[in-house]
């Protein structure tokens, strides 16, 4: 068995366990663009929690984690199961270009729009999984567009105005394609000034990585500095890295669970 490092953040502890050839078998039955439905699952399977001190958080549903906290948790499985040490390589890079130090969860940040006060809080598993299941079902087109549609109409807000409550996926995602649809009939001027308010006061909610968006999901993007010179190698310019569970999936199990043509690493 792998020995993985456990987690511990302002908002959860858990010990991550290697998965059992089962659980494995399990994940690879969910369709690879699936990703946000993939992660709830290996977190779900991998995740024991760990007690935490009287009073203080604790939350346990990965679901309710940001996708900047899952995001956390895979890495630190994919860290021990990956060839190539805690830093792996990703592209040109390593995984250190992708992680933010010293950051963890904020829960909201204030912005103004239109001589009003509103709300931005991260992106959270359960929104994720309701956006990713609108553009894979062709409910919305597979754009990019499409995902930051869903990312602003689940975490904008007015300042009174309560959140969107979460029950179950599916009346949760028919409530967000309502906020989704009135947010599309914004006037352009007026969206993109939102947007750009919105997208300022969000770099304040980001932790652990560097949560960013196209039209396949939620990606991390590159937090070093390209052109910099760190022990006399200069940093390269990286694009954005998925952080698939499946690419702490060896290519033999994946292979024998006829998963090989869906293998990352």
């Amino acid at each position: 068995m792998k020995a993985i490092q456990p987690v511990h953040s302002l908002r959860l502890s858990v010990q991550p366990r290697e998965l059992t050839i089962g659980q494995v078998q399990e994940l690879c039955t969910i369709p690879y663009q699936f990703a946000q439905r993939t992660i709830t699952a290996f977190l779900n399977a991998v995740c024991e929690q760990i007690p935490r001190p009287p009073g203080k958080l604790s939350v346990t549903d990965p679901l309710l984690w940001s996708v900047n906290e899952r995001m956390n948790v895979v890495i630190f499985y994919l860290a021990a199961m990956i060839e190539g040490g805690p830093d792996f390589k990703l592209g040109s890079g390593h995984l250190h270009d992708y992680l933010l130090g010293d950051t963890d969860y904020v829960e909201r940040v204030e912005f103004d729009h239109g001589g009003e006060r509103h709300l931005c809080t991260p992106l959270h598993g359960y929104q994720a999984e309701a956006i990713e299941t609108l553009v894979e079902t062709g409910t919305l087109p597979k754009t990019y567009f499409s995902w930051q549609l869903g990312v602003m109409s689940a975490c904008i807000r007015g300042v009174d105005e309560p959140p969107l409550e979460y029950v179950d996926p599916v009346s949760y995602g028919k409530a967000l394609k309502a906020r989704i649809d009135v947010l599309r009939s914004a006037r352009e001027t007026e969206f993109v000034t939102l947007f750009d308010a919105y997208s300022l006061a969000s770099q304040q909610l980001q932790h652990f990585v560097h949560a960013v968006f196209n039209a396949q999901g939620v990606l991390a993007a590159q937090v070093t500095e390209p052109g910099t010179v760190v022990d006399g190698k200069e940093v390269p310019a990286l694009g954005p890295a998925r952080f698939h569970p499946r690419s702490g999936i060896s290519r033999g199990a994946c292979e024998l669970l006829e998963a090989d043509d869906e293998h990352e690493s």
